[in-house]
């Protein structure tokens, strides 16, 4: 009875240790798309994510289709920064808004519905961003983790370069800048790497802004316009159990009972 308590508890132990969840890169690449934009359904990437409502979310776009065509019947094939910002073929995802000037889009995480469900934090690592459209354009990314109470709470707003933001918030010049300090347009680049490293946030903030006086159309780009980034090779990390692996757990734990229940009857 004792070799078999010793043998029980390592079984338990090994069975409670928490599984160490790796990184989810998020491509884009898994929905067909005519070029025009899909919308991205909840779920993609992490089962928690809902990729935000109408008129504030975000779009698969085959990044290919849209630069050379074909396209559906309700885009232009041109120069744009989709393509540019593209690291893995074909998709990338971009903001997508039916309210004009404003292409607020959000991600929020949880374990239902926005309405009925609860908070799911996950880790925020990086993402490539690029410019659609607009020299100048700069995307504020805002992180909200869950105060003691439980309620999601936006940290004060900090202004950081490009160099990665180690705080909740970031003004992010999207595609850089040159050595005179002008933005760069997405035609210049293959896309920026932007490194947060944000832990347990349960919704983000995409707002981007293209002031009047810095901002305007990239020359060569034809077939869009407006206040649009693209993204592309998203880094998040679930750091609670999935669903799958809760049931795993349970049903591991539930058996392990049930063998000690019927050594103890045999003893």
């Amino acid at each position: 009875m004792k070799y078999f308590g010793k043998r029980s508890l390592v079984a338990l132990v090994f069975i409670l240790i928490p599984v160490s969840l790796s990184a989810n890169t998020l491509t884009f690449d898994q929905h067909n798309d005519d070029g025009c934009g899909t919308p991205i359904a909840n779920g993609y990437g992490l089962a928690s994510l809902h990729w935000g409502g109408a008129g504030h979310g975000f779009n698969f776009l085959n990044a290919v289709k849209r630069e050379n065509g074909p396209t559906g019947s309700g885009c232009t094939p041109g120069n744009n920064g989709y393509f540019t910002g593209m690291q893995s073929r074909p998709n990338v995802a971009f903001n997508n808004s039916a309210l004009v000037g404003d292409e607020h889009a959000s991600i929020f995480s949880f374990n239902g519905t926005p309405t009925t469900g609860n908070w799911v934090p996950f880790n925020f690592t990086s993402v490539f961003m690029d410019a659609a459209w607009d020299i100048g354009l700069e995307v504020k990314i805002q992180g909200y983790t869950l105060d003691h109470s439980g309620n999601p709470v936006a940290n004060p707003l900090d202004v950081m370069d490009l160099s990665g933001a180690t705080a909740l918030n970031a003004w992010v010049p999207t595609c850089g800048v040159d050595s005179h300090g002008n933005p760069v347009f997405a035609a210049g680049c293959a896309g920026v790497l932007e490194t947060f490293s944000w832990s347990k946030v349960v919704r983000i903030d995409f707002t981007p802004s293209c002031p009047i006086l810095t901002c305007s159309a990239a020359p060569g780009t034809s077939g869009g316009a407006g206040d649009i980034f693209s993204m592309d090779n998203m880094v998040v990390t679930p750091i609670v159990p999935e669903p799958a692996s809760l049931m795993l757990l349970g049903s591991g734990l539930t058996g392990v009972a049930a063998f000690v229940r019927r050594r103890i009857r045999k003893s």
